[in-house]
């Protein structure tokens, strides 16, 4: 960690990575944006994951419609990811077409 220029204690330090962590990262967000996408799939050709999730059924068409038309038009999203010291990732979220995503991705953070 190095300082950054801000105001904060909180916001005064930055991370610097090498190249091949950086491709690690890459690699990472891509197979998990797959992952995710296969599995929203799976979700919503299961009815029973639909009851279980309690999504309301006057929703499901439109959503698979949504889905179908959508899946591979993502705009952004955003993975928080932790690395240990021996560069090893753990994905703790994704936020992905979110509107959230937006403001959280920018210097209000």
């Amino acid at each position: 960690m190095s300082p950054a220029d801000h105001d904060t204690e909180a916001e005064s330090f930055y991370f610097v990575i090498n190249t091949c962590l950086e491709q690690k990262l890459i690699k990472a967000t891509g197979e998990l944006h797959r992952m995710f996408v296969k599995a929203t799939e799976h979700v919503i050709n299961t009815p029973s994951l639909w009851e279980q999730f309690d999504f309301p059924i006057e929703f499901w068409e439109k959503v698979k419609k949504s889905f179908e038309k959508e899946k591979n038009n993502t705009i952004y999203g955003r993975f928080d990811f932790t690395i240990d010291k021996n560069d090893q990732l753990k994905c703790f979220e994704y936020n992905a077409d979110s509107a959230g995503a937006l403001v959280e991705c920018g210097y209000v953070q």
